[in-house]
């Protein structure tokens, strides 16, 4: 939460999500984070982009920073889909600077992350976005298919 002379106080003719975010003078940002004992802030991304994966809160933006430090990727996007099935899978749209196979790129999220990595890679020219700029999460998310193991 933040507050000061130059942080809004409500959205224009939005009065519901004008109260969801202002509090006595104090607006919800929306990030999530946490301060480190010798007061380092450490922001693990937005509450509204966080995925619950087998019942632990996972950020897209952790993930997303160990695959675009990447020579290779030039920016990513990591959502999840919920089956089901009772899968919950981790899928990382990324867009390449240059080739390399879906494995590296895994590999490289598991030797740093562990069970946060993606279960599958998918290639794309370009992340879709809003006229803000902003990565349409949900819309990368209708495009993951869980097929069940040992399915097709």
């Amino acid at each position: 939460m933040v507050r000061g002379q130059s942080v809004i106080d409500c959205y224009q003719g939005e009065e519901a999500a004008s109260k969801a975010a202002f509090h006595d003078g104090w607006f919800r940002t929306g990030d999530m984070g946490y301060l480190s004992e010798d007061g380092a802030l450490y922001v693990l991304g937005r509450y509204d982009d966080m995925m619950i994966i087998d019942g632990t809160n996972v950020y897209p933006a952790e993930i997303e920073r160990v695959i675009d430090s990447m020579e290779e990727v030039k920016e990513s996007a990591v959502v999840a889909v919920y089956s089901d099935l009772g899968l919950d899978m981790i899928g990382a749209f990324v867009v390449l600077k240059r080739q390399c196979p879906e494995s590296y790129i895994i590999a490289a999220c598991r030797r740093q992350l562990g069970w946060k990595s993606p279960h599958q890679v998918f290639f794309v020219d370009s992340l879709p976005r809003n006229s803000a700029g902003k990565i349409l999460r949900k819309e990368l998310a209708k495009r993951l298919v869980i097929v069940p193991p040992g399915g097709h």
